[in-house]
């Protein structure tokens, strides 16, 4: 028997309103080709299992099903014939996902990684990559297409995103005291945000740096254009200075 991570495992989060709620017997799945399209009944079954666990997870049997399409969960009361509000799902966790996120679970401290779920950790490293995508060059990459050996980049940015997402929640002032015309205040908290900015933002110059000698397919070939409208062959021979306006320091280029 294969693991099949390329069609749905769908997954969702029960909220305790349901769960404490004995009339809530029956679920029912949505599945659309659009976020905000429409959405069909793809199966209906028993919210409970025999074992009387809640069910809060379903394989998608369609073999034509992919992980792009989008699907929503209802919890239905026959004996009244109600019908709740819809609850958002999420996809099984991916081999590469588990590895990032075992990693980064292991290299914070349980104050923000007790308030981390998986879902939780799969949203900051969605944002990771969405970040790295957006800098200049533009990319495209998803959680199977990125570069492998640029992971530590990845996984620096990912450790970014967990932290101020849980952050708000652990960061707080230790004390401030004032006495006559003196006060103090001890607030490690902000120094530490602080830093993190700075780290952050050296960040981006390193991964902006080596996006440019990636390439638009990802072969490290390179782009071989300058920053402009005029492409910039690079094979005449000579060498452009690096500290020309410093606006080529991004690149490396000869012509």
């Amino acid at each position: 028997m294969a693991l099949d991570f390329q069609h749905p495992i769908v997954n969702w989060q029960v909220p305790v309103v349901i769960s404490n709620n004995p009339l809530y017997t029956r679920t029912r799945v949505y599945k659309s080709y659009a976020e905000n399209g429409d959405y069909s009944v793809l199966a209906e079954f028993n919210s409970k299992d025999i074992s009387g666990n809640i069910i809060t997870s379903w394989a998608d049997p369609d073999p034509n099903s992919q992980m792009t399409n989008y699907y929503l969960t209802t919890y239905h009361q026959p004996s009244v014939g109600y019908e709740s509000d819809y609850l958002l799902t999420f996809f099984q966790l991916l081999p590469r996902e588990k590895r990032m996120i075992t990693m980064m679970a292991s290299s914070l401290p349980r104050v923000i990684s007790d308030y981390m779920t998986d879902n939780d950790y799969r949203v900051a490293l969605q944002f990771a990559i969405k970040h790295f995508n957006s800098l200049s060059p533009l990319t495209n990459y998803d959680i199977n297409t990125f570069p492998k050996n640029w992971e530590n980049l990845l996984f620096l940015d990912f450790q970014y995103f967990v932290i101020v997402s849980k952050y708000l929640v652990v960061s707080v002032r230790d004390f401030r005291t004032s006495i006559a015309n003196y006060s103090m205040d001890v607030d490690r908290g902000s120094k530490m945000l602080n830093q993190i900015d700075r780290l952050r933002q050296k960040q981006e110059q390193v991964m902006i740096q080596l996006k440019w000698s990636l390439g638009p397919d990802g072969s490290g070939g390179g782009y071989g254009m300058g920053m402009g409208t005029v492409q910039l062959p690079i094979s005449f021979g000579g060498s452009l200075g690096k500290n020309l306006m410093n606006v080529f320091d991004l690149m490396k280029l000869s012509f």
